[in-house]
């Protein structure tokens, strides 16, 4: 039976921001309403498709979209309905029958929440539900970049949204921040960092600002108001968020993830190692093992589509076995861990090994290969070369 992690997409939120590409939409109540219906009801025929049918749950994670926007008791019934369809991976406690008491699972259960919708009686309301992770979209603590990128939080309030989280009973919080955006420094970066980790979260994930084909930000580039990330400078950034985060105490377990001993996202981890999940939701990817299948982008097509008993699926695609391999390298050295002798000697050509190792590109740790960790934005490039 196939053990899998869960993600469900939320994509409504107060508004779309310019530099957005994921399946999102602002929120209007009627639409909203009819989305979780569906959610529901596409969780129970997911239920009953192989490879899911009688399956384990690893992990759940809440993606947006701003699901820190949904009613934390429709939250809960959702947690409580994937108990009931599926089996619980959980070494402490078994599930309740019914599971009323999810919030004792021992499974990491993440909603990506936005600090402006912070609010007291939500959060205890998502803790409550079984929620034991948040993870805080904020992006920038700078005012002129969070202006640029269309946030509508302060640096304040994501401070005032963590104290909330901690009150709330949250003790495993990530937050996120972006690099390379226009106008942004070494320095104001070097600022947004400190002041994350000066919040004393767990975990702080990061991402070079990518500019994503039909969004304002792409628009802007190409019409020259706004200038395409420096690769350089976002080198530059790249050392001063590694030097911080040590400092800090935090693990560098993956080329965009930083978590304290223990803390690292378990959900995430079951993608770069190649491990089942599937997506529910408007947009959501699935992966089986050998095939990746997505949904419809369009919210009103996907709610459409599961009312009227059709497959929301858009598309898929198998790997070939060259694929596999590819996907199978890019993944092992994107995390700390690396590649295991027995997978350098399948996947890599020995000489590259060699050349790279020379160069600095590539170190041996503990009879492992891995990406040198100040290398590691290079890793599209390093793959490439390595590849057989």
């Amino acid at each position: 039976m196939t053990s899998f992690s869960l993600y469900i997409h939320y994509p409504f939120c107060i508004k779309r921001c310019p530099y957005c590409g994921f399946a999102t939409a602002v929120e209007k109540e009627d639409l909203a309403i009819r989305y979780r219906e569906v959610l529901l009801l596409e969780l129970k025929r997911r239920a009953e498709e192989p490879p899911w049918r009688g399956g384990t749950v690893r992990t759940i994670y809440f993606g947006g979209g701003t699901p820190s926007l949904m009613p934390p008791e429709y939250v809960g019934e959702v947690i409580d309905l994937v108990g009931r369809l599926w089996k619980i991976e959980d070494k402490d406690t078994p599930p309740l029958s019914p599971p009323q008491a999810v919030g004792r699972w021992d499974i990491e259960i993440t909603l990506e929440a936005n600090p402006e919708t912070r609010d007291i009686k939500a959060f205890r309301g998502f803790r409550e539900a079984g929620v034991n992770r948040l993870s805080m979209g904020v992006q920038s603590f700078d005012p002129e970049e969070l202006k640029l990128l269309g946030r509508a939080h302060s640096a304040g309030g994501v401070g005032e949204a963590v104290a909330i989280a901690r009150e709330a009973g949250f003790d495993n919080l990530s937050l996120d921040l972006i690099y390379g955006v226009p106008g942004q420094t070494v320095e104001s970066f070097r600022r947004s960092v400190e002041f994350a980790l000066g919040l004393g979260i767990e975990h702080l994930s990061t991402y070079t600002l990518s500019i994503e084909e039909g969004t304002p930000f792409a628009r802007s580039v190409k019409e020259k108001r706004l200038p395409y990330p420096d690769p350089d400078l976002m080198a530059d950034q790249y050392d001063v968020l590694i030097d911080l985060t040590r400092q800090a105490g935090l693990d560098h377990y993956e080329l965009t993830n930083y978590g304290k001993p223990g803390l690292t996202s378990r959900h995430n981890s079951a993608y770069w190692q190649r491990t089942p999940y599937l997506g529910v939701g408007c947009g959501a990817h699935s992966f089986d093992g050998t095939t990746r299948f997505w949904n419809r982008r369009d919210t009103r097509q996907h709610i459409s589509a599961v009312h009227s008993g059709n497959d929301p699926r858009e598309g898929e695609e198998s790997l070939t076995q060259a694929d596999v391999r590819q996907e199978e390298l890019y993944l092992e050295l994107r995390q700390s861990r690396g590649l295991e002798a027995g997978e350098v000697e399948r996947l890599c050509k020995p000489e590259v090994v060699e050349e790279l190792l020379a160069s600095g590109f590539l170190v041996w740790d503990d009879s492992r290969l891995r990406v040198d960790e100040r290398k590691w934005l290079m890793l599209d490039e390093i793959v490439l070369r390595l590849l057989k």
